[in-house]
């Protein structure tokens, strides 16, 4: 081995006479980041050079569940992440709050497990089960929704599981939950195939676009405010890779206003949540803005 830390390492070229090489280095930062809707200001809480892939803001506001080579938690006063998981590096992955927030879901190799966030103490909950067929996870204590994925379009589906009783409800559209409400009663979510953005109520759970007068809100990632009045979502600017605009719209509708603009990021690993004081949470990611050019003389 001839580096070493995490990552950006790239492009080796070996001498013709083959004592040296030469390789390029990147230096990528992930992050952690507050910003205001108000004013639009970024505050960086958290920065390290491992991963930081699809953070989930817990049900009080106040700490956050992420991945990178193991399932972390930490306080959103910047302190030391906590890691939760001691599994082969990267096989817990996609961990969510349930909105009781006593538990934590995460998937790990192919199987759902459930971690109590407070002793770290991990159960086994179903068997078969994968974020590649079954993804989207949302909770509600011993309910789960989620969508069953197929490579045949009229087989995809979405589900609430409860796993007290077995029994699975199936909704009527494939959308893509989010979360529940704190009382269990609504599932956040946005339509399957499309981005309308869709609160589905129980006890059927059937499903209704937020409506800004006369145009279904569109958007991904939708999420509540800390009193889950509003709901926030992100669109993506397209003339702008790799960065995005949060919006704002109220939970029965209209008042549809941008709020902030969040970047660089990951395209395949943001996420962003609702903080108690109604900060906005999001994984920063920048690549490095220069590389270095090193060269190592190899041993004879």
């Amino acid at each position: 081995q001839l580096s070493s830390g995490a990552g950006g390492y790239d492009s080796p070229a070996l001498s013709r006479d083959g004592t040296r090489l030469v390789y390029a280095h990147a230096r990528p930062v992930s992050g952690l980041v507050l910003t205001d809707p108000e004013t639009g200001a970024h505050t960086p809480i958290f920065e390290t050079r491992l991963s930081i892939a699809l953070p989930v803001v817990s049900p009080d506001g106040e700490r956050v569940v992420y991945f990178g080579n193991h399932v972390f938690t930490m306080d959103l006063d910047g302190d030391t992440p906590r890691a939760l998981t001691s599994a082969a590096i990267g096989a817990a992955t996609l961990p969510v709050w349930s909105r009781t927030g006593d538990a934590i879901y995460y998937y790990l190799d192919r199987t759902l497990h459930r971690l109590d966030p407070e002793t770290g103490q991990s159960t086994l909950v179903l068997e078969n089960f994968h974020w590649s067929k079954q993804n989207w996870l949302a909770a509600h204590g011993n309910r789960l929704a989620y969508r069953i994925n197929s490579l045949i379009p009229a087989l995809r589906r979405t589900v609430i599981h409860d796993l007290d009783s077995g029994e699975i409800t199936r909704l009527e559209g494939a959308v893509l939950p989010t979360d529940f409400s704190r009382d269990g009663q609504t599932l956040l979510a946005r339509m399957g195939g499309s981005f309308e953005i869709v609160t589905c109520s129980a006890p059927d759970f059937a499903c209704a676009p937020i409506m800004d007068g006369d145009e279904a809100v569109d958007g991904a990632i939708p999420r509540w405010s800390h009193d889950e009045q509003r709901i926030y979502l992100r669109r993506a600017r397209e003339y702008k890779r790799g960065y995005a605009a949060i919006w704002r719209v109220d939970r029965a509708g209209g008042s549809l206003e941008q709020v902030a603009e969040i970047g660089p990021y990951d395209p395949l690993s943001v996420f962003f949540g609702i903080t108690a004081d109604e900060q906005i949470l999001w994984n920063r990611y920048d690549r490095g803005g220069n590389s270095e050019l090193w060269m190592v003389s190899l041993p004879p």
